[in-house]
């Protein structure tokens, strides 16, 4: 084969090899920072009892309707074993496989299977139940709706895994994070304030694995969801806003941009960038 001929097919063939393998990374980056979303997301809702255990322990404190459902619970725990109360404190509750170690089983697996055995216990397993199934069945009834205004207000592309897990705690004792935000593992529970609540909510814990943690992500996360989509669901409207009391300040500088944000084909991603940027 000409000498000429032959070098110009390897040239090809290391340009074509190259290109794939920058189109590889380029695809992966923009996979790990702007989302491309294609699907509706599916929540499974889970009652997962060494968690709705140790949290309802760990808060230490309830209120809301059924309060004294998890405080009865608490003073009845405390009371069965002082020692393995104060212990159980020491495991980072929003660490799931802590929960499910040899280590962790070995020191409270009796104790556990105690509490469980109580009234105390059965009762409060018995409403966070019927609480999972008031969420499930809210934002199954949402759904629709609710993904295609945060398509519009947050202009991104949808992708979900094939499941979200939200893992329900009772709404006595106020619960809501993003437990794992790469694996999308949400911890709820929390009684409702306004109409929809658990939906404008779990949304507002879905974004945050997709946005940085910081104050000014944070606080576009809430006019997006708290505020903007809320008031969508409900025909409502906004400002005074709804969210963390520390955030407002903040959120009444982003107010007049977010406005105009809307109304642009910037997205929610870029948007907070742009906040960062100009404070």
């Amino acid at each position: 084969m000409n000498l000429c001929i032959h070098l110009s097919i390897v040239s090809l063939l290391l340009a074509f090899y190259t290109s794939c393998s920058i189109t590889s990374n380029i695809t992966e980056v923009n996979q790990n920072r702007t989302p491309s979303f294609t699907s509706i997301p599916q929540l499974d809702f889970i009652l997962e009892e060494n968690y709705l255990i140790v949290y309802t322990l760990q808060r230490g404190s309830a209120d809301g309707k059924n309060f004294s459902t998890a405080l009865d619970f608490q003073n009845y725990a405390w009371a069965l074993n002082k020692a393995k109360y104060r212990e159980q404190k020491k495991y980072d509750n929003s660490e799931l496989d802590n929960l499910h170690t040899k280590k962790f089983r070995d020191n409270f697996d009796t104790y556990f299977e105690e509490l469980k055995n109580s009234i105390q216990y059965k009762k409060l397993y018995k409403e966070t139940v019927e609480y999972k199934n008031d969420c499930a069945k809210e934002w199954n009834k949402n759904l629709n709706k609710s993904f295609e205004l945060m398509k519009k207000i947050t202009k991104l592309h949808f992708q979900f895994p094939k499941s979200v897990k939200i893992y329900i705690t009772h709404p006595a004792v106020s619960n809501g994070s993003a437990l794992d935000r790469k694996n999308f593992k949400i911890a709820w529970g929390d009684w409702g304030h306004f109409p929809n609540y658990s939906t404008v909510y779990l949304w507002h814990e879905i974004l945050h694995s997709f946005m940085d943690i910081d104050d000014v992500s944070h606080a576009v996360i809430q006019m997006a969801t708290d505020n903007e989509l809320r008031a969508r669901l409900n025909n409502t409207t906004f400002p005074p806003f709804v969210g963390h009391e520390s955030l407002k300040p903040l959120m009444d500088k982003i107010y007049s941009k977010w406005k105009t944000y809307l109304n642009s084909e910037m997205n929610l991603i870029d948007f907070a960038k742009t906040i960062n940027d100009s404070l």
